[in-house]
């Protein structure tokens, strides 16, 4: 006796795997995407700030798939007057034209960054909006060098902290050689909240819109 087995299912076409994916992001709500840009002079100085595939336009590139219903915003994380940060385009729903153009004409500050300080005040933003299965991601885009003074307790501690409380995607765009190192502060991230650690050894503009879109709903304004 011959056993009928059922027609093999057509290949799944990019188009069906896109309308997938949109639905199950969908389904969840609108994402939260923070950015931190490292806007301190360091930048400037090692040509990593302002051009085609630098910090400012990695991040006004990555924001196409946040969609109308999303929220997102920029920060320097140059301390401002009464924060750790500078806001850049301020958390919320702000029109995709001129948030980009803002990124655009951010300046690089003569002040150390506060890394740390940013990524915990970052956290704690995400966490502040609706609760449950909300996708959240906390970009961070810097040059490292002004976390090579970290002190490992510190260290270790935002790593718990980040790991507490609603779930916070961390991904962390470092533009210099080796700034995915085991044990450094970047990977640490990546690894502890699910999230990537991209360097330039990657395809960044390419790898981090698509970190981007894993939040964000799509239908880009």
């Amino acid at each position: 006796m011959s056993l009928l087995l059922p027609p093999a299912n057509p290949a799944t076409r990019p188009e069906q795997v896109t309308a997938t994916l949109r639905d199950y992001r969908q389904a969840l709500g609108p994402g939260r995407v923070l950015y931190l840009l490292d806007d301190s002079t360091s930048m400037e100085d090692n040509r990593v700030w302002s051009g085609p595939g630098r910090a400012k336009d990695l991040v006004a590139r990555s924001t196409a798939p946040i969609g109308p219903e999303d929220s997102f915003g920029v920060w320097g994380l140059s301390p401002g007057s009464a924060a750790n940060h500078t806001e850049l385009v301020p958390f919320g729903r702000p029109e995709p034209g001129p948030a980009r153009a803002a990124v655009g004409r951010a300046p690089a500050v003569n002040k150390n960054a506060r890394v740390l300080d940013g990524l915990r005040d970052g956290l704690s933003e995400l966490r502040s909006g609706p609760q449950g299965p909300v996708p959240r991601l906390l970009v961070l885009v810097t040059d490292d060098e002004d976390s090579a003074d970290h002190q490992r307790a510190d260290v270790l501690a935002l790593e718990e902290s980040a790991t507490e409380g609603p779930p916070v995607r961390v991904v962390t765009v470092s533009l210099r050689g080796g700034g995915c190192a085991p044990d450094q502060l970047n990977q640490r991230l990546a690894e502890a909240t699910g999230g990537r650690c991209l360097d330039v050894s990657d395809d960044l503009a390419t790898e981090l819109t698509a970190e981007v879109a894993r939040t964000g709903t799509g239908d880009a304004r």
